[in-house]
């Protein structure tokens, strides 16, 4: 899109694997028990400006549906998962005004209106089971 002007994506990805616990012991070394799985985790995260909200908000929109990295022995990506939980997503909106412009962020006057719009936003899936692979 002409309007987008600069933006960015960044997946994070905690994969599951084996819950450890760390139990104190009094007057004694910490025991660690292996209990379970953790869930995994995945986050994306970035950013887009552009000349209006309409454009930066549908080009983050766009980022929700972000596929899964292929699976890959070299990369250790498992299968994509098929069960996945979205937890509510964030987003954070700038209006900034060229110099000496009292702006108005909702307003109708032209010369008042933001003269960029910058989206940060952050979507976040919990994943019951996806393991990292390399051996």
């Amino acid at each position: 899109d002409a309007t987008i002007i600069e933006c960015s994506v960044t997946e994070k990805i905690r994969f599951s694997g084996t819950r450890q616990i760390v139990v104190p012991i009094p007057d004694s070394t910490v025991q660690v028990q292996q209990l379970g799985t953790v869930e995994a985790r995945r986050v994306i995260t970035g950013y887009v400006r552009a000349a209006t909200e309409t454009v930066a908000l549908g080009w983050v929109k766009r980022q929700k549906t972000l596929a899964f990295g292929a699976q890959s022995v070299g990369t250790g990506l498992p299968v994509a998962p098929t069960v996945y939980y979205d937890e509510p997503a964030e987003i954070e909106i700038v209006n900034q005004f060229a110099k000496r412009v009292d702006g108005d962020a909702r307003g109708t006057d032209a010369a008042r209106t933001p003269a960029m719009i910058t989206v940060n936003f952050t979507f976040s899936q919990i994943i019951p089971y996806y393991p990292y692979q390399i051996s």
